[in-house]
């Protein structure tokens, strides 16, 4: 009945195995849907993104997790400046007074 060196053996059939994307559609960010076809999440604002790429020179990156422009780069600003990310620079700070040392007092009359 069976030939020289063949062998049975028994054949296990799993029905509760199928596949499943890694990512799933609760992993995408707010702005984003999930693309079941290639189990990824997509940006919806791709207009902001087109815009974003323009401004490669202005050091800003797209960023595909989050779905927003950003600075390449975020700085430590020195006192009295902030990091603006609209500029990727640090700016003075403006229409703001700056604050009193905590070591000053005010002389009560």
């Amino acid at each position: 009945m069976f030939s020289k060196g063949e062998e049975i053996f028994p054949v296990q059939r799993h029905t509760k195995c199928r596949c499943l994307c890694r990512k799933q559609p609760e992993d995408c960010h707010p702005s984003q849907v999930y693309n079941e076809s290639s189990c990824s999440c997509e940006c919806t604002n791709q207009d902001a993104e087109r815009k974003c790429k323009a401004q490669r020179q202005n050091n800003k990156i797209w960023n595909k997790d989050i779905c927003s422009c950003q600075c390449r780069e975020e700085l430590e600003c020195s006192t009295g400046l902030y990091f603006d990310t609209t500029t990727c620079r640090c700016e003075v700070r403006r229409g703001r007074r700056p604050a009193q040392p905590s070591w000053t007092t005010e002389i009560q009359r």
